[in-house]
């Protein structure tokens, strides 16, 4: 970028930060005098925030829950005690 843009930019961005009025995002966002428009913003804003992360709670809890259906008997037998009978037909007699 040569110089004399970035000085460019740079003033065009000082400007409409330091103008609001010059700098409007959008048309809707003047409308925010309108307080069912204020609301539905609101409600919008709570939706897209909680619904990602919902979505992302739901994920691990499915995971979690079939992981632990998967892994239920993985360690079944270590937890199990041998039988003395099993004990003494592994032994060898001499």
């Amino acid at each position: 970028m040569s110089m004399p843009k970035l000085v460019r930019s740079l003033v065009a961005s000082v400007v409409s930060s330091a103008i609001p009025s010059l700098a409007h995002a959008c048309a809707v966002c003047l409308n925010g005098a309108n307080d069912n428009s204020r609301k539905a913003f609101f409600d919008m804003t709570m939706l897209m925030t909680i619904l990602p992360l919902a979505l992302f709670a739901a994920a691990l809890g499915w995971l979690a829950w079939k992981a632990r259906d998967i892994l239920a008997h993985e360690f079944r037998e270590s937890d199990e005690m041998p039988s003395v009978a099993a004990v003494e037909a592994t032994e060898p007699t001499a």
